[in-house]
């Protein structure tokens, strides 16, 4: 498994290829209509070069030359925020999402972070079991409010880095 690094130039590419994923997996659980707005608000081209800006950075997960899923990661002070992670459908469960949060975490032990936090939707209970299995720890309910009348629902989880 390789963790190739996105330049901002290709944020279009990303998008097209976020799309895949977004559009394939979040409209069984906030609804279709929530993950189109939602897409085009976060995962946009526009919305990924802007967060190129804020010192976002994206990464592939590439296996055998092929891209398997992305991530997207962000220093905030003492704790890296993983604002996105998504894998393919027929990728899911082989073991990719482990090791790209094994990365995740080293990246942070690295840099001196204290922890890695992230959003998972509060109806996303796979997601919720995976985080937990690697050891994230629900620390919280929070609602986001988006626009034009669209809420994320999240909890945040939490990982202690060692």
């Amino acid at each position: 498994m390789e963790f190739c690094k996105v330049d901002s130039n290709k944020s279009e590419e990303l998008s097209v290829f976020a799309k895949s994923i977004w559009l394939e997996y979040f409209p069984n659980i906030i609804g279709e209509e929530t993950a189109k707005y939602l897409y085009n608000k976060v995962q946009s081209a526009v919305a990924i070069l802007e967060q190129f800006k804020k010192g976002y950075q994206y990464y592939y997960m590439v296996e055998n030359g092929e891209k398997v899923g992305y991530f997207a990661i962000c220093v905030e002070n003492t704790e890296l925020l993983l604002s996105k992670f998504y894998v393919k459908k027929e990728h899911r469960g082989k073991k990719y999402g482990k090791l790209a949060l094994e990365f995740i975490q080293n990246y942070a032990k690295l840099n001196n972070l204290k922890s890695v936090y992230l959003y998972v939707n509060k109806n996303n209970i796979s997601s919720q079991r995976v985080y937990e299995k690697f050891g994230f720890k629900q620390k919280e309910g929070i609602v986001f409010d988006m626009g034009n009348g669209f809420v994320m629902d999240d909890y945040k989880y939490e990982l202690k880095v060692q």
